[in-house]
């Protein structure tokens, strides 16, 4: 981080004006890494949300009433994001977005339930806790519109979950 950095360019034995040339340089490096990251982000966003709302499409179009979503790279901030463009698209759909975290090691869970389904049966919340009883435990929680979760795991999981997911979800509607 920069306050490390910083700490030792002031444990360095050199000249003040060194050293204030190489926190001058560190700021410029670090502004150039914000400016990238949130380039990638937004790149990032909006790919997810194209794919969502193509994937929205076609569940509106064949009258799915429940949508498995396994996209790449998603947490809390683009799941939200993702939900509402999916809202806008297929407002009597449900979906179950899922996610492999980047670490490869934690499986993201983002279920989404319209008002329909709610009142049929159908909670986020409860279909979060679904998968994590066959992900042999997670951790998150949310309401019965939409919840958040992770469960510990890899692909294969992640296969079985979302197969978990379908049945659950159907099964409620």
């Amino acid at each position: 981080s920069q306050k490390l950095l910083n700490q030792e360019i002031d444990r360095a034995s050199i000249s003040v004006v060194d050293k204030e040339v190489l926190r001058k340089m560190l700021t410029k490096v670090q502004d150039r890494l914000k400016a990238w990251n949130k380039a990638m982000s937004a790149a990032k966003l909006s790919a997810a949300c194209e794919n969502a709302e193509s994937i929205g499409n076609q569940a509106k179009a064949t009258g799915q009433a429940i949508s498995i979503l396994q996209l790449e790279g998603i947490d809390g901030s683009i799941a939200k994001k993702i939900h509402e463009t999916l809202k806008k698209v297929h407002p009597e759909g449900s979906f179950f977005v899922c996610s492999m975290d980047v670490s490869g090691d934690k499986i993201n869970l983002f279920p989404a339930v319209c008002p329909v389904h709610v009142k049929a049966g159908l909670s986020a919340k409860a279909w979060n806790e679904h998968c994590f009883s066959v992900g042999g435990g997670g951790k998150g929680g949310g309401k019965a519109d939409s919840a958040a979760g992770a469960v510990p795991g890899d692909q294969d999981l992640l296969d079985k979950i979302k197969g978990a997911a379908k049945s659950f979800g159907e099964s409620k509607i």
